[in-house]
Protein backbone atom coordinates (compact mmCIF):
# COMPACT_ATOMS: atom_id res chain seq x y z
CA UNK A 1 0.00 0.00 0.00
CA UNK A 2 1.52 3.26 -1.23
CA UNK A 3 0.71 6.40 0.77
CA UNK A 4 3.50 8.36 -0.91
CA UNK A 5 3.51 11.48 -3.05
CA UNK A 6 5.78 13.32 -5.46
CA UNK A 7 8.90 11.24 -6.21
CA UNK A 8 10.58 9.17 -3.51
CA UNK A 9 7.78 6.92 -2.29
CA UNK A 10 6.03 6.56 -5.66
CA UNK A 11 9.33 5.53 -7.34
CA UNK A 12 10.04 2.95 -4.62
CA UNK A 13 6.54 1.52 -5.03
CA UNK A 14 6.90 1.60 -8.83
CA UNK A 15 10.11 -0.45 -8.62
CA UNK A 16 8.18 -3.09 -6.64
CA UNK A 17 5.14 -2.93 -8.92
CA UNK A 18 7.34 -3.41 -12.00
CA UNK A 19 8.47 -6.73 -10.52
CA UNK A 20 4.93 -7.94 -9.92
CA UNK A 21 3.95 -6.58 -6.51
CA UNK A 22 0.24 -5.85 -6.10
CA UNK A 23 0.42 -2.12 -5.31
CA UNK A 24 -2.52 0.06 -4.28
CA UNK A 25 -1.69 3.76 -4.34
CA UNK A 26 -3.71 5.95 -1.97
CA UNK A 27 -4.51 9.14 -3.86
CA UNK A 28 -5.44 12.39 -2.15
CA UNK A 29 -8.63 14.00 -3.51
CA UNK A 30 -8.00 16.94 -5.84
CA UNK A 31 -5.50 17.72 -8.54
CA UNK A 32 -2.55 15.50 -9.37
CA UNK A 33 0.69 16.60 -7.72
CA UNK A 34 2.84 15.91 -10.81
CA UNK A 35 2.66 16.58 -14.56
CA UNK A 36 0.67 13.99 -16.49
CA UNK A 37 3.65 12.15 -18.02
CA UNK A 38 5.44 11.83 -14.65
CA UNK A 39 2.24 10.86 -12.84
CA UNK A 40 1.53 8.07 -15.31
CA UNK A 41 5.09 6.80 -15.18
CA UNK A 42 5.33 6.61 -11.38
CA UNK A 43 1.90 4.98 -11.04
CA UNK A 44 2.28 2.34 -13.74
CA UNK A 45 1.25 -1.18 -12.72
CA UNK A 46 -0.57 0.26 -9.68
CA UNK A 47 -4.21 0.53 -8.68
CA UNK A 48 -5.33 4.00 -7.59
CA UNK A 49 -7.71 4.38 -4.64
CA UNK A 50 -8.86 7.89 -3.73
CA UNK A 51 -9.17 8.32 0.05
CA UNK A 52 -9.46 11.45 2.18
CA UNK A 53 -7.28 10.58 5.16
CA UNK A 54 -8.54 13.64 7.01
CA UNK A 55 -11.94 11.99 7.38
CA UNK A 56 -12.80 9.15 9.74
CA UNK A 57 -14.12 7.03 6.89
CA UNK A 58 -10.93 7.48 4.88
CA UNK A 59 -8.72 6.56 7.84
CA UNK A 60 -10.80 3.52 8.72
CA UNK A 61 -10.67 2.22 5.16
CA UNK A 62 -6.91 2.79 5.10
CA UNK A 63 -6.53 0.84 8.36
CA UNK A 64 -8.51 -2.08 6.95
CA UNK A 65 -6.19 -2.28 3.94
CA UNK A 66 -3.06 -1.93 6.10
CA UNK A 67 -4.15 -4.96 8.11
CA UNK A 68 -3.94 -7.06 4.94
CA UNK A 69 -0.80 -5.52 3.40
CA UNK A 70 2.71 -6.95 3.30
CA UNK A 71 4.34 -3.55 2.78
CA UNK A 72 3.44 0.05 3.54
CA UNK A 73 5.33 2.98 1.96
CA UNK A 74 4.99 6.63 3.04
CA UNK A 75 7.11 9.73 2.63
CA UNK A 76 5.46 12.41 4.75
CA UNK A 77 7.30 14.55 7.26
CA UNK A 78 7.91 12.77 10.59
CA UNK A 79 4.76 12.93 12.70
CA UNK A 80 2.18 13.21 9.91
CA UNK A 81 1.27 9.50 9.83
CA UNK A 82 1.11 9.50 13.63
CA UNK A 83 -1.40 12.35 13.61
CA UNK A 84 -3.50 10.31 11.18
CA UNK A 85 -3.24 7.22 13.40
CA UNK A 86 -1.43 5.35 10.61
CA UNK A 87 2.11 5.24 12.01
CA UNK A 88 3.87 1.94 12.66
CA UNK A 89 3.19 1.91 16.38
CA UNK A 90 -0.54 2.28 15.68
CA UNK A 91 -0.81 -0.52 13.11
CA UNK A 92 1.80 -3.15 13.98
CA UNK A 93 -0.36 -5.06 16.50
CA UNK A 94 -3.07 -5.63 13.90
CA UNK A 95 -0.49 -6.64 11.27
CA UNK A 96 2.73 -7.88 12.91
CA UNK A 97 4.07 -9.06 9.56
CA UNK A 98 3.98 -5.59 8.03
CA UNK A 99 7.19 -4.14 6.56
CA UNK A 100 6.75 -0.38 7.07
CA UNK A 101 8.95 1.92 4.95
CA UNK A 102 9.16 5.59 5.90
CA UNK A 103 10.93 8.04 3.54
CA UNK A 104 11.03 11.43 5.32
CA UNK A 105 13.14 14.28 3.99
CA UNK A 106 15.19 14.46 7.19
CA UNK A 107 15.50 11.77 9.86
CA UNK A 108 12.86 11.72 12.59
CA UNK A 109 15.73 11.88 15.11
CA UNK A 110 16.98 15.14 13.56
CA UNK A 111 15.05 17.49 15.82
CA UNK A 112 16.29 20.63 14.07
CA UNK A 113 15.33 19.57 10.54
CA UNK A 114 12.61 16.93 10.83
CA UNK A 115 9.76 19.51 10.75
CA UNK A 116 11.10 21.19 7.57
CA UNK A 117 9.13 20.80 4.35
CA UNK A 118 11.85 18.87 2.56
CA UNK A 119 11.32 19.83 -1.05
CA UNK A 120 13.99 18.60 -3.45
CA UNK A 121 15.76 21.95 -3.60
CA UNK A 122 15.97 22.09 0.20
CA UNK A 123 17.40 18.56 0.36
CA UNK A 124 19.92 19.23 -2.41
CA UNK A 125 21.08 22.44 -0.74
CA UNK A 126 21.39 20.78 2.66
CA UNK A 127 23.33 17.75 1.41
CA UNK A 128 25.78 19.52 -0.91
CA UNK A 129 24.33 18.32 -4.21
CA UNK A 130 24.71 21.86 -5.58
CA UNK A 131 28.20 22.50 -4.24
CA UNK A 132 30.11 19.26 -3.62
CA UNK A 133 29.87 17.41 -6.92
CA UNK A 134 33.06 18.76 -8.50
CA UNK A 135 36.44 19.09 -6.86
CA UNK A 136 37.67 21.47 -9.54
CA UNK A 137 34.71 23.80 -9.03
CA UNK A 138 35.34 23.72 -5.28
CA UNK A 139 39.01 24.50 -5.68
CA UNK A 140 38.29 27.39 -8.03
CA UNK A 141 35.63 28.74 -5.67
CA UNK A 142 32.87 28.74 -8.24
CA UNK A 143 29.26 29.28 -7.13
CA UNK A 144 26.73 26.44 -6.74
CA UNK A 145 25.79 24.41 -9.80
CA UNK A 146 22.03 23.88 -9.67
CA UNK A 147 20.34 20.78 -11.03
CA UNK A 148 16.70 20.02 -11.68
CA UNK A 149 17.25 16.31 -11.08
CA UNK A 150 15.55 14.89 -7.95
CA UNK A 151 18.80 13.33 -6.73
CA UNK A 152 17.87 12.79 -3.06
CA UNK A 153 14.41 11.43 -3.85
CA UNK A 154 15.72 9.04 -6.49
CA UNK A 155 18.49 7.79 -4.21
CA UNK A 156 15.98 7.44 -1.39
CA UNK A 157 13.60 5.46 -3.59
CA UNK A 158 16.30 2.96 -4.58
CA UNK A 159 17.49 2.56 -0.99
CA UNK A 160 13.85 2.26 0.06
CA UNK A 161 13.09 -0.54 -2.39
CA UNK A 162 16.17 -2.43 -1.17
CA UNK A 163 15.09 -1.83 2.43
CA UNK A 164 11.67 -3.34 1.73
CA UNK A 165 13.24 -6.47 0.28
CA UNK A 166 15.57 -6.86 3.27
CA UNK A 167 12.56 -6.53 5.56
CA UNK A 168 10.63 -9.20 3.65
CA UNK A 169 13.63 -11.56 3.70
CA UNK A 170 14.06 -11.00 7.43
CA UNK A 171 10.35 -11.68 7.96
CA UNK A 172 10.76 -15.14 6.44
CA UNK A 173 13.65 -15.92 8.76
CA UNK A 174 12.54 -14.20 11.95
CA UNK A 175 8.78 -14.34 11.82
CA UNK A 176 7.86 -10.68 12.00
CA UNK A 177 7.77 -7.41 10.11
CA UNK A 178 9.71 -4.26 10.86
CA UNK A 179 9.81 -0.50 10.35
CA UNK A 180 12.63 1.03 8.33
CA UNK A 181 13.30 4.75 7.91
CA UNK A 182 15.29 5.96 4.90
CA UNK A 183 15.77 9.74 5.21
CA UNK A 184 16.15 11.28 1.76
CA UNK A 185 18.95 13.57 2.97
CA UNK A 186 21.00 10.56 4.10
CA UNK A 187 20.31 8.77 0.83
CA UNK A 188 21.45 11.84 -1.11
CA UNK A 189 24.72 11.97 0.82
CA UNK A 190 25.29 8.35 -0.16
CA UNK A 191 25.67 9.28 -3.83
CA UNK A 192 28.98 11.09 -3.42
CA UNK A 193 32.25 9.59 -4.55
CA UNK A 194 34.67 12.45 -5.03
CA UNK A 195 38.08 11.41 -6.21
CA UNK A 196 40.34 13.13 -8.67
CA UNK A 197 43.67 11.45 -8.04
CA UNK A 198 46.37 13.19 -6.05
CA UNK A 199 46.30 16.33 -8.20
CA UNK A 200 43.79 18.15 -6.00
CA UNK A 201 43.91 16.01 -2.88
CA UNK A 202 46.13 18.30 -0.84
CA UNK A 203 44.05 21.35 -1.54
CA UNK A 204 40.80 19.53 -0.82
CA UNK A 205 42.02 17.95 2.38
CA UNK A 206 43.52 21.23 3.59
CA UNK A 207 41.21 24.19 2.91
CA UNK A 208 44.01 26.60 3.86
CA UNK A 209 46.20 25.37 1.03
CA UNK A 210 46.57 28.12 -1.56
CA UNK A 211 45.32 27.66 -5.10
CA UNK A 212 48.18 26.46 -7.35
CA UNK A 213 49.67 29.24 -9.43
CA UNK A 214 48.53 27.66 -12.70
CA UNK A 215 44.88 27.71 -11.56
CA UNK A 216 44.69 31.21 -10.13
CA UNK A 217 43.61 32.92 -13.39
CA UNK A 218 40.47 30.75 -13.37
CA UNK A 219 39.45 31.37 -9.76
CA UNK A 220 36.00 32.85 -9.21
CA UNK A 221 35.53 36.40 -7.97
CA UNK A 222 32.17 37.68 -6.63
CA UNK A 223 32.60 40.69 -8.94
CA UNK A 224 32.69 38.51 -12.08
CA UNK A 225 29.66 38.85 -14.33
CA UNK A 226 28.09 35.77 -15.90
CA UNK A 227 30.00 36.01 -19.19
CA UNK A 228 33.30 36.23 -17.29
CA UNK A 229 32.34 33.20 -15.18
CA UNK A 230 31.54 31.17 -18.28
CA UNK A 231 34.79 32.25 -19.95
CA UNK A 232 36.81 31.23 -16.89
CA UNK A 233 35.01 27.90 -16.67
CA UNK A 234 35.75 27.10 -20.31
CA UNK A 235 39.38 28.15 -20.04
CA UNK A 236 39.80 26.30 -16.77
CA UNK A 237 38.24 23.18 -18.19
CA UNK A 238 40.56 23.05 -21.19
CA UNK A 239 43.59 24.00 -19.10
CA UNK A 240 42.92 21.52 -16.28
CA UNK A 241 41.08 18.50 -17.61
CA UNK A 242 42.68 18.32 -21.00
CA UNK A 243 46.16 18.59 -19.51
CA UNK A 244 45.61 15.73 -17.09
CA UNK A 245 44.46 12.78 -19.18
CA UNK A 246 42.79 11.43 -22.29
CA UNK A 247 39.40 11.58 -20.54
CA UNK A 248 37.81 14.41 -22.48
CA UNK A 249 35.57 15.12 -25.42
CA UNK A 250 37.12 14.92 -28.88
CA UNK A 251 35.76 16.48 -32.08
CA UNK A 252 35.05 14.01 -34.90
CA UNK A 253 34.74 14.41 -38.65
CA UNK A 254 31.14 15.58 -38.57
CA UNK A 255 31.87 18.23 -35.95
CA UNK A 256 30.20 16.26 -33.17
CA UNK A 257 31.83 15.52 -29.85
CA UNK A 258 32.70 12.07 -28.55
CA UNK A 259 33.73 11.35 -24.98
CA UNK A 260 36.26 8.65 -24.16
CA UNK A 261 36.82 7.22 -20.70
CA UNK A 262 38.95 4.63 -18.94
CA UNK A 263 42.05 4.69 -21.14
CA UNK A 264 45.09 3.19 -19.44
CA UNK A 265 47.78 0.68 -20.34
CA UNK A 266 46.00 -2.04 -22.36
CA UNK A 267 42.84 -0.07 -23.17
CA UNK A 268 44.94 2.90 -24.29
CA UNK A 269 46.94 0.59 -26.53
CA UNK A 270 43.72 -0.70 -28.10
CA UNK A 271 42.46 2.86 -28.63
CA UNK A 272 45.63 4.07 -30.36
CA UNK A 273 45.68 1.00 -32.62
CA UNK A 274 42.00 1.40 -33.51
CA UNK A 275 42.47 5.01 -34.59
CA UNK A 276 45.63 4.06 -36.52
CA UNK A 277 48.41 6.05 -34.84
CA UNK A 278 50.17 3.42 -32.68
CA UNK A 279 52.97 2.68 -35.16
CA UNK A 280 53.49 6.38 -35.86
CA UNK A 281 53.93 7.05 -32.15
CA UNK A 282 56.62 4.37 -31.92
CA UNK A 283 58.43 5.86 -34.89
CA UNK A 284 58.38 9.30 -33.26
CA UNK A 285 60.00 8.03 -30.07
CA UNK A 286 57.04 7.55 -27.77
CA UNK A 287 57.22 4.60 -25.38
CA UNK A 288 54.59 2.53 -23.57
CA UNK A 289 55.69 1.85 -19.99
CA UNK A 290 53.07 0.22 -17.76
CA UNK A 291 51.65 2.34 -14.96
CA UNK A 292 53.00 -0.31 -12.58
CA UNK A 293 56.56 0.42 -13.80
CA UNK A 294 56.54 4.19 -14.34
CA UNK A 295 59.94 5.86 -14.37
CA UNK A 296 59.64 9.46 -13.23
CA UNK A 297 62.38 10.70 -15.57
CA UNK A 298 60.45 9.65 -18.70
CA UNK A 299 58.80 12.47 -20.60
CA UNK A 300 57.69 10.34 -23.54
CA UNK A 301 55.58 7.64 -21.84
CA UNK A 302 52.16 7.52 -23.47
CA UNK A 303 50.71 5.79 -20.40
CA UNK A 304 51.64 8.80 -18.24
CA UNK A 305 49.89 11.71 -19.95
CA UNK A 306 50.61 14.17 -17.13
CA UNK A 307 54.33 13.30 -17.25
CA UNK A 308 54.69 13.94 -20.98
CA UNK A 309 56.74 16.94 -21.98
CA UNK A 310 54.74 19.88 -23.30
CA UNK A 311 55.91 19.14 -26.84
CA UNK A 312 55.06 15.44 -26.59
CA UNK A 313 51.68 16.19 -25.08
CA UNK A 314 50.85 18.65 -27.88
CA UNK A 315 52.01 16.19 -30.56
CA UNK A 316 50.05 13.27 -29.12
CA UNK A 317 46.92 15.41 -28.80
CA UNK A 318 47.39 16.56 -32.40
CA UNK A 319 47.70 13.01 -33.75
CA UNK A 320 44.62 11.80 -31.86
CA UNK A 321 42.61 14.83 -32.97
CA UNK A 322 43.59 14.41 -36.62
CA UNK A 323 42.78 10.70 -36.58
CA UNK A 324 39.32 11.23 -35.08
CA UNK A 325 38.52 13.83 -37.75
CA UNK A 326 38.61 11.08 -40.40
CA UNK A 327 35.25 9.56 -39.37
CA UNK A 328 31.94 10.70 -37.91
CA UNK A 329 31.31 10.49 -34.16
CA UNK A 330 28.84 7.63 -34.55
CA UNK A 331 31.27 5.68 -36.74
CA UNK A 332 34.02 6.02 -34.13
CA UNK A 333 31.58 5.16 -31.36
CA UNK A 334 30.70 1.90 -33.09
CA UNK A 335 34.35 1.01 -33.83
CA UNK A 336 35.60 1.77 -30.33
CA UNK A 337 32.69 0.15 -28.50
CA UNK A 338 33.09 -3.04 -30.55
CA UNK A 339 36.75 -3.00 -29.46
CA UNK A 340 35.57 -2.96 -25.84
CA UNK A 341 36.29 0.69 -25.07
CA UNK A 342 34.14 3.22 -23.21
CA UNK A 343 33.30 5.79 -25.87
CA UNK A 344 30.09 7.66 -26.50
CA UNK A 345 28.71 10.43 -28.70
CA UNK A 346 27.53 13.52 -26.83
CA UNK A 347 23.80 13.35 -27.59
CA UNK A 348 20.86 15.61 -26.93
CA UNK A 349 18.05 14.37 -24.72
CA UNK A 350 15.84 13.87 -27.77
CA UNK A 351 18.51 11.80 -29.54
CA UNK A 352 19.01 9.63 -26.46
CA UNK A 353 15.29 8.94 -26.08
CA UNK A 354 15.02 7.95 -29.75
CA UNK A 355 17.89 5.42 -29.70
CA UNK A 356 16.57 2.07 -30.92
CA UNK A 357 18.91 -0.05 -28.76
CA UNK A 358 17.56 1.71 -25.66
CA UNK A 359 14.01 0.82 -26.65
CA UNK A 360 14.84 -2.72 -27.80
CA UNK A 361 16.67 -3.48 -24.55
CA UNK A 362 13.87 -2.16 -22.35
CA UNK A 363 16.02 0.59 -20.84
CA UNK A 364 13.45 3.00 -22.29
CA UNK A 365 9.86 2.27 -23.23
CA UNK A 366 7.05 4.15 -24.96
CA UNK A 367 3.67 5.11 -23.52
CA UNK A 368 0.88 6.00 -25.94
CA UNK A 369 -2.15 8.15 -25.28
CA UNK A 370 -4.33 9.35 -28.17
CA UNK A 371 -2.03 11.62 -30.19
CA UNK A 372 0.76 11.74 -27.60
CA UNK A 373 3.69 9.30 -27.26
CA UNK A 374 6.01 9.58 -24.29
CA UNK A 375 9.35 7.83 -23.97
CA UNK A 376 9.93 6.92 -20.32
CA UNK A 377 12.32 4.72 -18.33
CA UNK A 378 11.74 0.99 -18.63
CA UNK A 379 12.20 -1.53 -15.85
CA UNK A 380 15.17 -0.72 -13.65
CA UNK A 381 15.70 -4.41 -12.95
CA UNK A 382 15.44 -7.30 -15.39
CA UNK A 383 15.42 -10.87 -14.13
CA UNK A 384 15.14 -12.69 -17.45
CA UNK A 385 18.82 -12.90 -18.39
CA UNK A 386 20.44 -12.18 -21.74
CA UNK A 387 19.15 -15.27 -23.56
CA UNK A 388 15.48 -14.80 -22.77
CA UNK A 389 12.82 -12.38 -23.96
CA UNK A 390 12.93 -9.11 -22.04
CA UNK A 391 9.77 -8.28 -20.14
CA UNK A 392 8.21 -5.29 -21.84
CA UNK A 393 5.09 -3.21 -21.54
CA UNK A 394 3.33 -1.80 -18.50
CA UNK A 395 -0.22 -1.57 -17.27
CA UNK A 396 -1.63 1.92 -17.01
CA UNK A 397 -2.70 3.00 -13.53
CA UNK A 398 -6.32 2.08 -12.92
CA UNK A 399 -8.71 3.73 -10.48
CA UNK A 400 -10.57 1.32 -8.19
CA UNK A 401 -13.14 1.49 -5.40
CA UNK A 402 -12.49 0.55 -1.77
CA UNK A 403 -14.47 -2.67 -2.26
CA UNK A 404 -12.23 -3.63 -5.17
CA UNK A 405 -9.10 -2.71 -3.19
CA UNK A 406 -10.23 -4.78 -0.22
CA UNK A 407 -10.83 -7.75 -2.50
CA UNK A 408 -7.39 -7.40 -4.11
CA UNK A 409 -5.66 -7.57 -0.75
CA UNK A 410 -7.94 -10.34 0.50
CA UNK A 411 -6.12 -12.73 -1.85
CA UNK A 412 -2.85 -12.27 0.02
CA UNK A 413 -1.50 -15.46 1.58
CA UNK A 414 -2.25 -15.06 5.26
CA UNK A 415 0.57 -16.09 7.59
CA UNK A 416 0.91 -15.81 11.33
CA UNK A 417 3.58 -13.42 12.54
CA UNK A 418 4.65 -12.52 16.03
CA UNK A 419 4.83 -8.93 17.26
CA UNK A 420 7.50 -9.98 19.72
CA UNK A 421 9.93 -11.18 17.03
CA UNK A 422 10.05 -7.91 15.10
CA UNK A 423 13.62 -7.02 14.11
CA UNK A 424 14.72 -3.70 15.56
CA UNK A 425 18.20 -3.20 14.11
CA UNK A 426 19.18 -2.51 10.50
CA UNK A 427 22.35 -4.58 10.87
CA UNK A 428 20.35 -7.73 11.57
CA UNK A 429 17.94 -7.81 8.65
CA UNK A 430 20.28 -9.79 6.37
CA UNK A 431 22.09 -11.63 9.13
CA UNK A 432 23.44 -14.93 7.82
CA UNK A 433 23.35 -13.92 4.16
CA UNK A 434 26.69 -14.63 2.45
CA UNK A 435 27.75 -12.31 -0.39
CA UNK A 436 30.78 -12.72 -2.65
CA UNK A 437 31.91 -9.38 -4.09
CA UNK A 438 33.90 -9.66 -7.35
CA UNK A 439 33.29 -6.04 -8.40
CA UNK A 440 35.38 -2.89 -8.76
CA UNK A 441 35.03 0.88 -9.05
CA UNK A 442 31.61 2.14 -7.87
CA UNK A 443 28.46 0.28 -8.91
CA UNK A 444 29.22 -3.19 -7.55
CA UNK A 445 31.02 -2.09 -4.37
CA UNK A 446 28.17 0.30 -3.60
CA UNK A 447 25.67 -2.56 -3.97
CA UNK A 448 27.56 -4.87 -1.64
CA UNK A 449 28.26 -2.03 0.79
CA UNK A 450 24.49 -1.51 1.08
CA UNK A 451 23.96 -5.24 1.71
CA UNK A 452 26.70 -5.19 4.34
CA UNK A 453 24.92 -2.33 6.11
CA UNK A 454 21.94 -4.65 6.56
CA UNK A 455 24.14 -7.33 8.14
CA UNK A 456 25.12 -9.48 5.16
CA UNK A 457 28.47 -11.25 5.47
Amino acid sequence: IDFAHYYAGPIAAMLLADQGANVIRIVRPGEKELPESQYRLLNRNKKLLTLDLKTEEGRNQALLLIEKADVLIENFRPGVMKRLGLDYASVKNNNPGLVYLSLPGFASTDKARAPIQAWEGILSAATGVYTETGLVRQKLGFPPLYSGLPVCSTQGAMHGAVAVMTGLLARKQQGGGTVIEVPLADAGLGMFSLYFGDYFRKGVDDPKEELPQALRPFGYSPTDDQSTQIKKLRQGRSSIYESLSYFRDWTCGDGRKMYIWGLGDQTLLIFLKQIGIYEKLLCEGFVFVSSCDWVSELDNNVNDFVGLSAERKARLTQLISEALLTKTAEEWESILQLAGLAAGVARTREEWLALKPMLDSGVNTEVHDDDVTWTVPGRAVDMSGPEEQLIDGFQEAEGISFTQADKLFADRNAEEYSVESIVQTKGGLLDGLKVLDLTNLLAGPTSTYVLAQYGAD
